[in-house]
Protein backbone atom coordinates (compact mmCIF):
# COMPACT_ATOMS: atom_id res chain seq x y z
CA UNK A 1 0.00 0.00 0.00
CA UNK A 2 3.14 1.86 0.72
CA UNK A 3 4.31 1.55 -2.61
CA UNK A 4 1.19 2.64 -4.16
CA UNK A 5 0.65 5.83 -2.30
CA UNK A 6 4.62 7.03 -3.17
CA UNK A 7 3.60 5.84 -6.72
CA UNK A 8 0.10 8.34 -6.92
CA UNK A 9 2.41 10.51 -5.28
CA UNK A 10 5.11 10.71 -7.85
CA UNK A 11 2.79 10.68 -10.71
CA UNK A 12 0.25 13.48 -9.17
CA UNK A 13 3.89 15.56 -9.54
CA UNK A 14 5.12 14.95 -12.66
CA UNK A 15 3.78 17.00 -15.63
CA UNK A 16 3.99 17.27 -19.57
CA UNK A 17 5.02 20.13 -21.88
CA UNK A 18 5.14 21.76 -25.05
CA UNK A 19 8.56 22.75 -26.58
CA UNK A 20 8.94 24.94 -29.45
CA UNK A 21 12.15 24.14 -30.92
CA UNK A 22 14.37 27.49 -31.20
CA UNK A 23 16.91 29.26 -29.21
CA UNK A 24 16.39 28.00 -25.95
CA UNK A 25 15.98 24.86 -26.72
CA UNK A 26 19.31 22.77 -28.22
CA UNK A 27 17.36 19.85 -29.91
CA UNK A 28 16.94 20.97 -33.92
CA UNK A 29 15.62 17.61 -35.46
CA UNK A 30 13.33 14.46 -33.93
CA UNK A 31 14.35 11.30 -32.17
CA UNK A 32 12.45 9.23 -33.69
CA UNK A 33 11.87 8.08 -37.64
CA UNK A 34 7.55 6.46 -36.91
CA UNK A 35 5.72 6.51 -33.85
CA UNK A 36 6.25 3.23 -31.11
CA UNK A 37 3.77 0.63 -31.95
CA UNK A 38 2.93 1.44 -28.08
CA UNK A 39 2.17 5.37 -28.70
CA UNK A 40 0.24 4.59 -31.90
CA UNK A 41 -2.20 2.11 -30.34
CA UNK A 42 -3.50 5.10 -28.09
CA UNK A 43 -2.25 7.80 -30.98
CA UNK A 44 -5.10 6.04 -33.82
CA UNK A 45 -7.62 6.14 -30.70
CA UNK A 46 -7.58 9.32 -30.17
CA UNK A 47 -7.44 10.52 -34.31
CA UNK A 48 -10.74 8.27 -34.71
CA UNK A 49 -12.49 10.29 -31.87
CA UNK A 50 -11.57 13.57 -33.11
CA UNK A 51 -10.76 13.00 -36.87
CA UNK A 52 -7.58 14.47 -37.17
CA UNK A 53 -4.80 12.93 -38.72
CA UNK A 54 -1.19 12.41 -37.56
CA UNK A 55 0.80 12.84 -40.09
CA UNK A 56 4.13 14.65 -40.06
CA UNK A 57 4.28 13.56 -36.28
CA UNK A 58 6.58 10.77 -34.82
CA UNK A 59 6.40 9.61 -31.03
CA UNK A 60 9.04 7.53 -28.67
CA UNK A 61 10.57 6.98 -25.29
CA UNK A 62 13.45 8.74 -24.27
CA UNK A 63 14.87 9.68 -20.68
CA UNK A 64 12.84 12.82 -20.95
CA UNK A 65 12.68 13.52 -17.14
CA UNK A 66 16.27 13.78 -16.86
CA UNK A 67 16.34 16.38 -19.89
CA UNK A 68 12.81 18.35 -19.89
CA UNK A 69 11.56 17.45 -16.46
CA UNK A 70 8.37 16.33 -17.77
CA UNK A 71 7.10 12.78 -18.69
CA UNK A 72 5.95 14.16 -22.02
CA UNK A 73 6.89 16.65 -24.18
CA UNK A 74 5.01 17.57 -27.88
CA UNK A 75 8.47 19.17 -29.77
CA UNK A 76 7.21 21.19 -32.78
CA UNK A 77 10.40 21.46 -35.18
CA UNK A 78 8.20 23.97 -37.79
CA UNK A 79 6.49 23.25 -41.18
CA UNK A 80 4.18 21.10 -39.87
CA UNK A 81 6.69 18.33 -38.45
CA UNK A 82 5.78 17.42 -34.57
CA UNK A 83 7.09 14.74 -31.97
CA UNK A 84 6.36 13.50 -29.37
CA UNK A 85 8.34 12.22 -26.52
CA UNK A 86 7.40 10.05 -23.56
CA UNK A 87 9.21 9.47 -20.50
CA UNK A 88 10.10 5.56 -20.93
CA UNK A 89 10.12 5.03 -16.79
CA UNK A 90 7.12 6.78 -16.59
CA UNK A 91 5.49 4.75 -19.61
CA UNK A 92 6.94 1.24 -18.14
CA UNK A 93 5.14 2.02 -14.19
CA UNK A 94 2.13 3.10 -15.23
CA UNK A 95 -1.37 1.81 -16.23
CA UNK A 96 -3.71 1.55 -19.10
CA UNK A 97 -5.45 4.30 -18.28
CA UNK A 98 -2.22 6.94 -17.58
CA UNK A 99 -1.12 6.21 -20.59
CA UNK A 100 -4.14 6.77 -22.73
CA UNK A 101 -4.64 10.19 -20.79
CA UNK A 102 -0.36 11.16 -21.31
CA UNK A 103 -0.75 10.06 -25.34
CA UNK A 104 -4.01 11.79 -25.80
CA UNK A 105 -2.53 14.57 -23.59
CA UNK A 106 0.58 15.00 -25.44
CA UNK A 107 -1.61 14.54 -29.00
CA UNK A 108 -3.75 17.79 -28.21
CA UNK A 109 -0.87 19.78 -27.89
CA UNK A 110 0.78 18.51 -30.90
CA UNK A 111 -2.57 18.15 -33.30
CA UNK A 112 -4.91 20.18 -32.22
CA UNK A 113 -2.23 23.31 -30.57
CA UNK A 114 -3.77 23.65 -27.41
CA UNK A 115 -1.86 24.58 -23.72
CA UNK A 116 -2.93 23.59 -20.96
CA UNK A 117 -6.45 24.90 -20.25
CA UNK A 118 -9.84 24.04 -19.33
CA UNK A 119 -12.86 25.64 -20.94
CA UNK A 120 -10.40 28.59 -22.79
CA UNK A 121 -9.13 28.93 -19.03
CA UNK A 122 -5.17 28.45 -18.08
CA UNK A 123 -4.04 26.49 -15.55
CA UNK A 124 -0.91 27.84 -13.61
CA UNK A 125 2.03 25.73 -14.66
CA UNK A 126 2.50 22.24 -12.70
CA UNK A 127 5.33 23.50 -10.64
CA UNK A 128 2.71 26.73 -9.62
CA UNK A 129 -0.05 24.00 -9.73
CA UNK A 130 -1.45 23.34 -6.72
CA UNK A 131 -4.64 21.15 -5.48
CA UNK A 132 -7.07 23.55 -4.53
CA UNK A 133 -7.43 23.86 -0.37
CA UNK A 134 -11.26 24.75 -0.60
CA UNK A 135 -14.31 21.90 -0.57
CA UNK A 136 -16.58 24.88 -2.03
CA UNK A 137 -17.66 23.52 -5.76
CA UNK A 138 -17.87 26.76 -6.96
CA UNK A 139 -14.90 27.53 -6.04
CA UNK A 140 -13.20 24.22 -7.25
CA UNK A 141 -14.72 25.16 -10.54
CA UNK A 142 -13.60 27.97 -11.15
CA UNK A 143 -10.10 26.82 -10.54
CA UNK A 144 -10.38 24.20 -12.76
CA UNK A 145 -11.45 21.40 -10.44
CA UNK A 146 -14.33 18.66 -10.00
CA UNK A 147 -15.34 18.67 -6.31
CA UNK A 148 -13.29 15.45 -5.59
CA UNK A 149 -10.76 17.79 -6.78
CA UNK A 150 -9.95 16.23 -9.79
CA UNK A 151 -8.98 18.27 -12.58
CA UNK A 152 -11.92 19.54 -15.17
CA UNK A 153 -9.61 19.00 -18.14
CA UNK A 154 -7.76 16.13 -19.47
CA UNK A 155 -4.69 19.63 -20.58
CA UNK A 156 -4.10 19.87 -16.89
CA UNK A 157 -0.65 20.64 -16.12
CA UNK A 158 -0.02 17.16 -14.31
CA UNK A 159 -0.92 13.49 -15.39
CA UNK A 160 -4.28 13.11 -13.41
CA UNK A 161 -4.33 10.06 -10.55
CA UNK A 162 -6.09 6.99 -11.90
CA UNK A 163 -9.19 7.18 -9.49
CA UNK A 164 -9.60 10.72 -11.59
CA UNK A 165 -9.26 9.30 -14.86
CA UNK A 166 -11.28 6.33 -14.06
CA UNK A 167 -14.04 8.77 -12.77
CA UNK A 168 -14.22 11.28 -14.92
CA UNK A 169 -13.07 10.10 -18.31
CA UNK A 170 -16.12 10.50 -20.19
CA UNK A 171 -16.15 14.53 -19.12
CA UNK A 172 -12.13 14.35 -20.50
CA UNK A 173 -12.84 12.87 -23.72
CA UNK A 174 -16.03 15.57 -24.41
CA UNK A 175 -14.07 18.39 -23.32
CA UNK A 176 -11.33 17.28 -25.17
CA UNK A 177 -13.04 16.63 -28.46
CA UNK A 178 -14.61 20.19 -28.17
CA UNK A 179 -11.12 21.56 -27.59
CA UNK A 180 -9.89 20.16 -30.71
CA UNK A 181 -12.72 21.26 -32.90
CA UNK A 182 -12.15 24.95 -32.16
Amino acid sequence: MINLIRLLTIVAILSCTTVPVGDNNPRITNNFNNIAPEIEVYLSEFNELTGLKSDNLTAGFGDLRLREGAIGVCFNFGKGKKEIEIDRWFWRGSSGISKKALVFHEAVHCLCGKGHSFHGKRYKEAKEEETPDTDDPKELEKKGYFPDKCALSIMHPKIQPDFCLKAHWNEYLKEMINSCAN
